[in-house]
Parts: structure tokens; sequence; C-alpha cells
């Protein structure tokens, strides 16, 4: 009996041990790029706190009002003095408010002539106080002052840009699409002010145009303010982060549970097809993450596919500065914009129409 308490110890204990071992941050050099392992667990890391409240402050939209009224807010940003800037896709227009929420005015139209939009798929304020936006529609970024009057605007020529943000050295990241007969894909590209190529960082495929798999991986990436660049082809866990330079420099990798494609996934995606008699090739599990944010403090927020039990939200990864994954929480929106210890987001009313909030961030 003694030996079996003794041998049934040594099982405790080695378990025990396995799992400590198991969820564990291990932090390599692998041909001068820093690669961060993460397990699938959140590690609790002394001194760093991993529990957040949002406390929501204001709402914009909803109002029987033509100035709160919007089509299709495709993005917003903040300035300093935290007035609010939204642009609105299908209107063509962005609309701008004071930090109470109150309406101070709207910018441009529906055209093709300076200062106006065909397709408006993105906007940023520079350090230099100029609200950039990217007109997909026009192939062009357009300058603005804060006060909406317009400076110029530079055309991406031939490059066809998805999606386009400017750093603080006035070089645009693209991501483009590539029409190649024998490999079309996506790229992460860095082009100077006159659209001249400085460097490819990445690469994704396009669609299949056999079959359709509407689920596959899509190419994402943020620039942060400081003009590091934080890319991922959610293929695998994997966020890969390059400086200014355009130099490799990190990974964060994580270890997960793949999700599988449910059948009432599949037949909303059938649903939502926009050409008729298309053959869809589905994959049985999703790609590693959906999409992800970084906040005003470096931390990083992984929209992943697993959702909470009564299927409303879904489970984000947070991960710190340093590339350490500290929590995983639930969350039902999507953070769009962090600035100030503040988040913006776009989201829906009970009606259905698009509205932004503005929730105050608490971590402890």
């Amino acid at each position: 009996m003694k030996r079996f308490f003794l041998f049934l110890l040594f099982l405790i204990l080695f378990f025990n041990f396995s799992c400590k071992k198991q969820n564990k941050i291990i932090v390599k050099n692998i041909d001068g790029v820093q690669v961060i392992f993460n397990p699938k667990n959140p590690v609790y890391i002394e001194g760093i706190p991993n529990k957040l409240t949002l406390k929501e402050e204001l709402t914009i939209g909803g109002e029987n009002k033509e100035e709160y009224i919007f089509s299709r807010i495709i993005d917003i940003a903040v300035d300093d003095m935290e007035r609010i800037y939204a642009a609105d896709a299908r209107e063509g227009h962005i609309k701008i408010f004071d930090k109470n929420g109150n309406y101070i005015k709207t910018i441009g139209k529906k055209g093709k002539g300076p200062g106006e939009f065909y397709f408006i798929f993105s906007l940023q304020i520079t350090p230099k106080n100029e609200l950039v936006v990217y007109d997909i529609g026009n192939r062009r970024v357009s300058f603005f002052n804060l006060n909406g009057e317009f400076i110029k605007s530079v055309s991406s020529g031939k490059v066809w840009a998805l999606r386009c943000k400017i750093d603080s050295k006035g070089n645009f990241v693209v991501t483009e699409g590539v029409s190649d007969p024998k490999n079309s894909r996506y790229e992460l590209k860095k082009f100077d002010s006159n659209f001249n190529l400085i460097k490819v960082m990445g690469q994704s495929p396009y669609p299949s145009p056999d079959a359709f798999n509407p689920f596959m991986p899509f190419d994402q990436w943020v620039l942060t303010e400081n003009d590091y660049i934080f890319y991922a082809y959610p293929e695998n866990y994997e966020i890969k982060i390059f400086d200014p330079s355009c130099k490799l420099i990190k990974k964060i990798v994580k270890e997960y549970e793949p999700v599988e494609i449910t059948e009432e996934e599949k037949k909303e995606a059938m649903k939502r097809a926009v050409f008729r008699g298309i053959k869809f090739a589905f994959s049985k599990y999703h790609s590693a993450f959906q999409r992800f944010s970084i906040d005003d403090e470096g931390r990083i927020f992984v929209r992943t596919w697993e959702k909470t039990e009564d299927g409303k939200n879904y489970y984000y990864n947070i991960f710190d500065p340093e590339g350490r994954y500290i929590a995983k929480i639930p969350l039902k929106i999507f953070p769009r914009l962090w600035k100030k210890g503040k988040l913006y987001t776009i989201e829906e009313n009970e009606e259905g129409f698009p509205i932004i909030k503005r929730y105050k961030v608490i971590w402890e």
C-alpha cells in the first residue's frame, strides 16, 4: 500500500511539473530574429495587469437627424483633441464630431475632383496633424488639415493598393494585389512618397478561381505610430514584426486548437455569395485566428474563432508589448482604434444602423 501511495504521489508531481513546463513562454533567437513561443493557456506574469474592463462613455449615431445618420462606416480616426472622424464609404464623405459627440462638419462628397471620394477605404491622422484618406475607387491618397481643408492628393498609379497607410516619414505601407498567371497573390509592400517600391515584406495567395473557400485566411497588418509593422497571414498562429527599415526583428508564435467550421457557417457563407453558381471548397477548420489590433500601450488583441458558450462573443488572446500571452477574454466588439486610454468601435444599434462607440479602458 505504501508503495502504491508513493507511486501515486510521483504521478501527481510529474503531472503538475509537466503542466507547468507546457504552460511556459520560451524566447529564442533564430537567425537574428527573436521568437516568442507562447503556450495554449495564458501565463500570469507578476506586475502585468491581465483583467480588462470597458466602460461605455459615448455613442454617435442612431438619431433621427441627418448629421448623425451613417450608411456604412468604413473607418474612424481620432485626433489629439479627441475629435472623431467617421468615413462613410457609401455616401463618399467624412463627418467630424467633437469629443462629446456633437456634429461639427462634413468633408467631401462623391466624385473624382480634388477633395472628393469614390470609395473611401481607410483614414488616419499623421504626426503632422494631417488627415490622410485612402480612396481605393480613385486610386489615390488625399491629405486634409484637421479642419477638413483639402491640401493635396497622391496617385497610387499602377499600384493596385487594397489597403494603404502612411508612416511618419511619408512612406506608404500597402497590401497590393499582384496578378500573375502562375502565382497571383497579395503582397505587403512599402513604397516611398512617390510610390516607388522600397521593400516587399510578405505575401499570401489569391482565392482559387476554380473553387472558392470563404473561410480561407487573409493577410492583415497594423502600422504603429513608431513605424513598426505587425504582419500576419493566419494560416499559422504567427505574427511578424518589422522595424521601420522593414527588417524582420521578432515573431510571436502561439500554440492553439483549430476550430472546426460548422455546417451552419457553411450555409450562411453560401447565402452571402455575391455570384450565383459559384463552386465552393470549404476547409475543415478556420484559420489560426481572425484578425488583430494593437492598443496605445502596445498590447496585441487577437480575435480567435473560439466563441463563448452562448455563441454571442468571440474570445480574444491578449499579448503584452513583449509578445507574451497574458490573458484570454470574451468581447462582443472588435477594437478598431485605441487612443489615450479609450477604445473606439464601429457597431450596430438594435435597429441595425451603424454607430460609433467610445469606451474607457481599465486594466487591473
